[in-house]
C-alpha cells in the first residue's frame, strides 16, 4: 500500500515520519530529515554539539538529549516495527533502511544506550554514522552488546564523540566478538591511553575480525600506546588501511607502527610478491601518520635498535610487559641479552625463558621487575635489511607529506632504526626527495646503513647525487665522519653524538668493535700465568673514551646518549684488505701512541 501527498505518491513509510514530523512537538533534539529506503538522514545543524568537551561534560549527565517519542520512532523504523507496520499499513521490506546517519544530533548516554539496544537485533543497517553525537564512556556496555551481537553493521563511524580510555576498553571488548564490521572510525574520542589502545590491539588480535580500514586519528595516542596497537597489527590478517594521523606517536611509536604493518612481513605479505613495485595498489597496506611528531624522541621511549640499559618496570602496565617481551625476542635473535644475576622480580631472583621455552611465553601481569640488558651490536646482514613493503610504507609517507619538516623527520626515523638498505632501495628512497637538501641529508644517514656484497656501496650512492650536492655533504659532515673506512677504521675519532651521522658512524665503529672482540674471545688461551692482553683488555680496540672531555667506559650495557662530544682511538684488529685505504698521515702520530 501507498499514502498519497497531494497529486504525488509516495511511500508507506515517508508517510509515516511526515506524519510525525507533522504532529510532534519540538524543543529539542533530533529532527527527522529524510528517509528513504535505501539511507535516513538525520542530521540538524542546530543540534550540532558543542566543540568544547568540558561544557559537554557539566550537563546533567542524566539528560536525555532526544526525546523518548523520536527515539521511539527511530527505533521503530530502525527496526520495522509492528507498530508502524499496522498503523501504516507497511510491509517489512519497506522499512528496510541500510545507511543510517544520526551526526551532528547530541543525544548524550541515556539516548546513545537507547539506539545501540534498539539496533542490537537489526538486520537492515549496515551503515551507521553517529560522529558528533555527544557519545561517552557511559554508553560503552550497550556498544560493546551491539558490536557483539549484530551482524549486519558493516561501517561505524564514531567520531569526533567522548567515548575515552573506558570506551575504548568496551568498544575493544565488543569487537572481538564482531565478525560484520569493515570499516571503523574513532577518530576524536581521546582513546588512546595504554589501557585503550591494549583493548584495541587484543581485538585486532581477534580471529572473526574481519576489519580492513581503521582510523584513530586524533586520539591523544603516545609511543607507548603505539607499541601496543603495533602487537595487534602484526597478527591482524584483515587491516588493508590504518589511519594514525594527528597522534603524538613520536619517533619509536612511528616506526613501531610501520614496523608492525610490514609485519616483518605485511599485513599482506603471506601473498604479496617480495617486490614492493610488483604488487598490485589495490593489495597494498596503506598507513597514514600525518602531523604525528615523528621527528621527536622519547628518552624514556623503549628503543628496539638500541635496547641496552638498566630497566625497572611494572608488570600491571601492559607497556611494561611489551617491553620484556621485546627484549626477550632480541636475546633469542641473537641482538643482546639479560645481565646473568640481574634479574630481580619483587626482589627475587626471577629466570627470564630461553630457546623454545621463550616462543610462546608471555610476562605474568603483576610484579616489580628490575634488570640490566646488554646489546650486541654486530655488522648488519641480509636478514638486517629493511622489507620492501616497508620502503614502500614509506614512500607513500613521503608523497602525502607536504611539509618540508615531516618529510625530513620521515627519512631520519627509516636512516636511524635497526634496519638497513640495499643500494636499490636507497636509490629508490632517494629519488623520493624532493630537493638537493632532503636528497644530501638522506645521503649522509643513509651511506653508513647500506648492505651487500659488493665494495664501495656507499659510493654507488654518492654517485646519484650532482657536483653541488656532494660539496654540500662534505660540508654537512664532520671531519671523522669523512675519515671512517669500514675496510680501515684505525684512527682517531671525534664526533658529535646529537648529529644524526655521526651517531650512525659510532654504532657501525661499535658493531666492528664487537665482532673483533668475539673473534678474539675464541683465539687459544694462553699457557700458564702469562697474560694474553688481546684477550683479556677490549679496550685495545676502543680505548681512551671520553664523552663531553669525561672518561666513559664502553660496556655491552652501554647505552649512548643523544648528545655530547665522544671521543676515542680505534685500533682495529683487522688485516686491511687489498683495496683499503692507507690511514691518512695526520693520524699516525695519534695511533702510534696507542702501542
Amino acid at each position: 500500500a501507498c499514502a498519497l501527498s497531494g497529486d504525488r505518491e509516495i511511500p508507506p513509510w515517508q508517510a509515516a515520519i511526515n506524519e510525525f514530523n507533522r504532529t510532534k512537538q519540538v524543543s529539542k533534539g533530533i529532527q527527522v530529515a529524510e528517509v528513504s529506503e535505501q539511507h535516513a538522514e538525520l542530521n540538524d545543524e542546530v543540534f550540532a554539539p558543542d566543540e568544547d568537551s568540558e561544557e559537554a561534560d557539566a550537563e546533567d549527565p542524566d539528560a536525555s538529549k532526544v526525546p523518548s517519542v523520536e527515539l521511539e520512532l527511530l527505533a521503530q523504523v530502525a527496526l520495522r516495527s509492528s507498530s508502524l507496520v499496522s498503523k501504516f499499513k507497511i510491509k517489512p521490506a519497506q522499512c528496510r533502511i541500510e545507511h543510517l546517519d544520526l551526526s551532528k544530533n547530541r543525544m548524550g548516554p541515556r539516548a546513545a544506550t537507547r539506539l545501540f539496544e534498539s539496533l542490537i537485533q537489526n538486520t537492515s543497517t549496515k551503515t551507521l554514522i553517529l560522529s558528533h553525537c555527544d557519545i561517552s564512556e557511559r554508553s560503552g556496555d550497550a556498544l560493546s552488546e551491539l558490536l557483539s551481537r549484530n551482524s549486519t553493521i558493516t561501517h561505524l563511524d564514531l567520531s569526533w564523540n567522548r567515548l575515552r580510555e573506558q570506551g575504548a576498553v568496551k568498544l575493544g571488548e565488543g569487537l572481538t566478538s564482531n565478525d560484520s564490521i569493515t570499516n571503523l572510525n574513532i577518530a576524536w574520542n581521546g582513546c588512546g591511553s595504554e589501557v585503550g589502545c591494549k583493548s584495541i590491539s587484543q581485538a585486532l588480535e581477534g580471529s572473526f575480525l574481519t576489519l580492513q580500514k581503521l582510523n584513530l586519528a586524533s586520539n591523544r595516542i603516545s609511543h607507548a600506546g603505539a607499541m601496543l596497537l603495533a602487537e595487534g597489527i602484526k597478527v591482524n590478517k584483515t587491516l588493508l588501511h590504518i589511519v594514525m594521523d594527528g597522534n603524538p606517536l613520536g619517533q619509536m611509536g612511528g616506526r613501531a607502527i610501520l614496523r608492525a604493518a610490514a609485519k616483518e612481513g605485511g599485513m599482506m605479505l603471506e601473498d604479496a610478491d617480495e617486490n614492493v613495485s610488483n604488487m598490485q595498489e589495490e593489495d597494498k597496506t596503506q598507513v597514514s601518520m600525518l602531523d604525528c611528531n615523528i621527528g621527536f624522541v622519547d628518552p624514556s621511549a623503549f628503543d628496539p635498535s638500541d635496547p641496552a640499559g638498566s630497566y625497572t618496570l611494572d608488570l600491571e602496565e601492559a607497556y611494561s610487559r611489551v617491553i620484556v617481551e621485546n627484549l626477550v625476542m632480541l636475546q633469542e635473535q641473537g641482538k643482546g641479552e639479560f645481565v646473568p644475576g640481574s634479574v630481580r622480580k619483587n626482589g627475587e631472583f626471577w629466570r627470564i625463558p630461553t630457546g623454545e621455552a621463550a616462543m610462546d611465553w608471555t610476562p605474568p601481569e603483576a610484579g616489580l621487575v628490575s634488570f640490566d640488558f646488554q646489546g650486541m651490536r654486530k655488522p648488519p646482514s641480509d636478514d638486517d635489511v629493511i622489507a620492501d613493503i616497508e620502503v614502500g610504507f614509506i614512500l607513500d609517507l613521503l608523497q602525502q607529506s607536504k611539509k618540508s619538516k615531516e618529510r625530513a623527520d620521515i627519512i631520519n626515523m627509516v636512516t636511524t632504526s635497526d634496519k638497513f638498505f640495499l643500494v636499490s632501495q636507497a636509490e629508490t628512497l632517494l629519488a623520493k626527495c624532493q630537493d638537493s637538501n632532503e636528497r644530501v641529508v638522506f645521503v649522509s644517514q643513509a651511506m653508513y646503513r647500506l648492505v651487500g656484497k659488493e665494495e664501495n656501496l656507499a659510493q654507488q650512492l654518492l654517485d646519484n647525487l650532482t657536483p653541488a650536492e656532494l660539496k654540500e655533504l662534505q660540508g654537512m659532515m664532520s671531519d671523522s665522519a669523512k675519515k671512517f673506512k669500514a675496510t680501515n677504521p684505525t684512527g682517531k675519532y671525534k664526533f658529535d653524538l646529537g648529529r644524526d651521522s655521526d651517531r650512525e658512524v659510532v654504532m657501525r665503529l661499535v658493531e666492528i668493535r664487537n665482532r673483533q672482540l668475539e673473534e678474539l674471545k675464541s683465539l687459544p688461551k694462553p699457557r700458564g700465568e702469562l697474560e694474553c692482553n688481546r684477550c683479556e683488555k677490549p679496550e685495545r680496540i676502543m680505548r681512551n673514551v671520553t664523552l663531553s672531555k669525561k672518561p666513559v667506559e664502553i660496556t655491552p650495557n652501554y647505552q649512548f646518549p643523544r648528545s655530547g662530544i665522544l671521543e676515542f682511538d680505534f685500533t682495529s684488529q683487522d688485516k686491511p684488505g687489498p683495496n683499503a685505504e692507507v690511514i691518512v698521515s695526520g693520524t699516525m702520530p695519534e695511533v702510534r701512541k696507542l702501542e
